[in-house]
């Protein structure tokens, strides 16, 4: 059960905290008081996509979860019955929404998982949805606890599609490799006889640069050997000599710094003397050390064009190309694993669907009628309801069974397609009934406006049986009927004012008397305010005597 719900700087709520009871709790205001973000709250507790608007607002509540979710309560490792979630959203630009679950920092996508089971959110927008095949799916599943079985049947879909896909994708790359089969094999052939190394390219390209230029990279190092060393005295024996002297002299410790740089100068002079004669050497080639590296750099730019690569990547290519000819080679038993893999999750997939199609088939008739009776009870007792459950060519659609779901709401009126011939109204209704057969999972079923084109005997109708749901199940109702909020176990009032030049929204509970005056108000607005009230009054009366 929904216990409270504490919302900051949502939207014109600048703070503000709303705490629940049993049974059927009623939200009621003006058009544009900011029913809607009560709405919004529950919406972004479930994990939906935050809108812009809201950044830096904070969602939080607190479920109680005895005797309904004790598996939830373990898997969260809760200590007792009491769940407190909670979402704040960034500021713009100002780091990520921070979600927590049972006091620990969580994921959205966790937290809508827990949600699921705890709030089940109806809409206006999500009406039509649920007043269709695929919730008239969810109550039959319900009804012949065929929950387990649909995940099952689930599970093995997605591995189907999972094979198919591999075996598509193995399909499409043998016959891309096998178009071009030769002349993959002819390069495959010539990298193998060339055997490129990784950046090999790059630093033969250098030493090709540094060998066209030899000759005169030659005259500059002899020309730097001749200052260090062809000379009537070379540099570094000069300087033996002049450190000698410096030794020599008295003053020690005036010609100190003298003669550690003295000593590194000899040094220096020794390692580029030798420096030279290094590079000299490796100056030194044969004549066709240019040719036959100018040859090779030819061949790599070459294949490498061949195979829309970099030069230096051929020796990686090489080894993807060795893998795509091979992976050919071995298509034929790859292909049949793979067809073996999809022909075993075809199987398994139609034997679990044929199981579902069965148990949702062994209850048809039973949710058919149900769901007439609880039509009877929202004053479409006219109503005309068939339910066909049929066995589809395919595990994938709607897990191997299709509902043919037909409607007439007037005797004498051949059933057609719900969603074709159904107003707004009755498919509002037909979406209450079926919340009251369980297609509305979750502790708490909330309901925005179920009543939308509803007037006359089927409101009355629809408060009483949304009180009646109350007396098993928590119920949270946006309206704007005062026939429902009259049923109410709590009635809360939402009211829009301005403060400072700024639109605030608040959310407060009614007691009898402001019940009173909010019940008149939805009845007749500013106009005939003694039979209005006295109208409410015998509203509340009624309803207390119903309860």
């Amino acid at each position: 059960m929904l216990l409270s719900l504490a919302v900051r700087q949502l939207g014109p709520i600048a703070e503000g905290e709303v705490r629940f009871s049993k049974g059927l709790n009623v939200l009621s205001g003006e058009s544009g008081a900011g029913k809607s973000l009560f709405l919004s709250a529950l919406t972004l507790l479930s994990g939906a996509a935050a809108p812009r608007a809201l950044a830096g607002a904070a969602v939080s509540a607190e479920f109680d979860l005895r005797g309904h979710s004790a598996g939830l309560a373990r898997s969260l490792g809760l200590d007792g019955d009491r769940l407190f979630v909670s979402r704040a959203l960034g500021v713009r630009g100002a780091g990520r929404a921070r979600v927590e679950i049972a006091g620990r920092a969580s994921s959205l996508a966790e937290l809508g998982g827990v949600m699921s089971e705890l709030l089940s959110l109806t809409t206006q927008g999500s009406i039509p949805a649920l007043a269709s095949g695929a919730g008239v799916l969810s109550v039959l599943d319900a009804r012949a606890h065929a929950s387990a079985l649909v995940s099952k049947v689930g599970e093995r879909v997605g591995e189907l599609r999972r094979a198919r896909g591999e075996l598509e994708a193995l399909l499409e790359r043998a016959a891309s490799t096998g178009a071009n089969r030769g002349d993959l094999t002819e390069l495959a052939s010539e990298l193998e006889a060339l055997e490129p190394e990784l950046g090999e390219h790059s630093t033969l390209s250098r030493r090709v640069e540094v060998l066209s230029r030899a000759q005169q990279y030659l005259e500059l190092v002899a020309s730097v050997s001749a200052a260090l060393s062809d000379r009537e005295e070379p540099i570094d024996r000069e300087l033996a000599r002049l450190l000698h002297a410096v030794r020599r002299a008295p003053a020690r410790e005036t010609f100190a710094r003298l003669e550690s740089e003295l000593s590194a100068a000899i040094c220096a002079v020794g390692a580029a003397a030798q420096e030279a004669e290094r590079v000299a050497g490796e100056l030194q080639c044969e004549p066709s050390e240019l040719e036959r590296a100018e040859r090779r750099l030819s061949a790599m730019a070459r294949l490498a064009a061949r195979l829309g690569c970099a030069p230096d990547e051929l020796a990686e290519n090489r080894r993807t190309l060795e893998a795509r000819l091979a992976e050919l080679e071995s298509f034929a038993t790859r292909r049949a694993e793979l067809e073996s893999a999809v022909s075993a999750a075809e199987d398994a997939a139609e034997a679990l669907a044929a199981e579902l199609f069965a148990a949702r088939a062994s209850v048809g008739r039973d949710v058919q009628e149900r769901l007439q009776k609880e039509l009877t009870a929202l004053a479409l007792g006219s109503a005309d309801v068939r339910l066909n459950v049929e066995r589809t060519a395919s595990a994938e659609l709607s897990h191997g069974s299709r509902l043919d779901l037909r409607f007439s709401a007037n005797p004498g009126i051949a059933p057609e397609p719900l969603t074709r011939i159904a107003s707004g109204g009755e498919r509002a209704r037909f979406a209450l009934a079926l919340c009251c057969l369980g297609a509305a999972r979750g502790l708490t079923v909330v309901l925005d406006e179920i009543d939308q084109g509803v007037g006359g005997e089927a409101v009355e109708a629809m408060a009483e049986r949304l009180q009646r749901l109350g007396r098993t199940q928590q119920i949270v109702c946006v309206t704007h009927k005062a026939a429902i909020a009259a049923r109410a176990d709590a009635h809360f009032r939402v009211q829009k004012t301005v403060e400072n030049g700024r639109s605030l929204a608040r959310i407060e509970r009614l007691d009898d008397r402001e019940r009173t005056q909010e019940l008149s108000r939805m009845l007749a607005g500013g106009s005939a305010p003694s039979a209005s009230r006295a109208l409410a009054r015998r509203l509340l009366e009624a309803a207390r005597r119903a309860a």
